[in-house]
């Protein structure tokens, strides 16, 4: 699939210097097309739905893991989105790095990423590179992958829109009556998307019954609205920066 993006570029600003900015000229040297936020973005409005186009549009996600990452929500939702994505397309598609903390602080405070084996940055730019490229060599071939269920990205992220989505099942749990107050917290079912034969859906996470039908390209769009627009059921601490 044809997409305009090679890689999309996701980090916290206080690594940008050593580590986002040489990987993105060290990469744009070597003749790749790079999404890095501070050159690619337009204008300053709109900001969410360009940064969901870098995302939908990449072939791949190298991702900055720091701890200054990990205590930042706009990061964790580009990656969050990036894992969505990887899983609809069915290949592995995300590439982590790791900055400015060893491994084992990486498997204690996000072991889902620790099982992905980051490249340390610490290797310098040019090695690193690389490592990137050999890691991407592997994903294109489909049939030397592993199971995408390592991450956890089986499962994809759930998401509410009260007043707009409602489950037709009548035996659902979660299905709200005609009168249910709109002020009440839970005025609704969790939703969540999945491939129902050759067709993606809508489905009730409750129930499992799809609620309607959307193609590939709606779900990758949808994936990037859910955390991006602030639908996402999953609780995190918000901080607006990166």
């Amino acid at each position: 699939m044809s997409k305009n993006w090679d890689f999309f570029i996701s980090y916290a600003s206080e690594d940008r210097a050593e580590a986002a900015d040489p990987i993105e000229l060290e990469l744009t040297k070597r003749g790749f097309a790079v999404w890095l936020d501070h050159k690619t973005l337009a204008a300053p409005k709109e900001l969410e739905a360009q940064i969901q186009k870098g995302l939908s549009e990449c072939h791949f996600g190298v991702v900055i893991l720091s701890p200054r990452f990990l205590e930042k929500d706009w990061p964790m939702r580009e990656i969050d989105t990036l894992f969505a994505i990887e899983s609809i397309e069915g290949r592995r598609r995300v590439v982590p790095l790791l900055h400015k903390m060893t491994t084992s602080e990486l498997e204690t405070r996000a072991p889902e990423l620790h099982v992905r084996h980051p490249i340390l940055t610490r290797e310098g730019a040019e090695r690193v590179c690389d490592q990137i490229l050999e890691r991407v060599l592997h994903s294109t071939d489909r049939s030397r992958q592993d199971q995408l269920g390592e991450f956890g990205t089986d499962e994809l992220p759930r998401f509410r829109v009260p007043g707009q989505l409602k489950c037709m099942n009548s035996g659902c749990s979660w299905h709200p009556p005609a009168d249910w107050p709109e002020f009440l917290h839970s005025s609704g079912p969790e939703f969540t998307f999945a491939k129902v034969g050759q067709q993606w859906c809508i489905v009730c996470c409750e129930c499992k019954t799809p609620v309607g039908s959307i193609t590939e390209d709606e779900a990758k769009q949808l994936a990037g609205q859910i955390r991006m627009g602030n639908l996402w059921a999953r609780e995190r601490k918000e901080k607006g920066d990166r």
